[in-house]
């Protein structure tokens, strides 16, 4: 699981309990009732190249920490996470790779998808991960 990894790269080993209560959610189209749904759980959500606006009518109880991917040249999708963007609650924002298209095959565009997502999830992770050592 991306904690797991996340921990690893950082050097040290979460709390295995504490890597099994967590929630993620990637949230890709349709997704985003699920995260409205299990929210008290979920830590963040990285959506590349959704539609959150097929959520539009739950989107303002999505106070989850979100980051929306877009790639640059994905004209229409680009305005609809803009939109969405400013429906939610909570920590959010958006990251347009540049010179990306809907699917990303271009050289490099999914390795700053997985990087943007990666630093997202660690620093919303790092809030909830327990201290090595300390119990609960």
């Amino acid at each position: 699981m991306l904690a797991s990894g996340l921990a690893a790269g950082q050097g040290s080993s979460p709390n295995p309990n504490a890597v099994e209560a967590i929630a993620m959610a990637y949230a890709e189209t349709g997704q985003f009732d699920e995260a409205a749904r299990w929210q008290s759980e979920a830590v963040a959500i990285a959506s590349r190249g959704g539609r959150p606006d097929l959520a539009d009518e739950i989107l303002h109880k999505v106070s989850t920490p979100t980051l929306l991917i877009v790639g640059g040249v994905d004209h229409g999708v680009i305005e609809l996470n803009e939109r969405a963007l400013s429906r939610l609650k909570g920590p959010k924002a958006l990251e347009i790779i540049p010179g990306a298209s809907h699917l990303f095959p271009e050289p490099g565009a999914l390795e700053a998808v997985i990087d943007h997502a990666a630093r997202w999830f660690a620093r919303h992770l790092a809030v909830r991960l327990p201290q090595a050592g300390s119990r609960g």
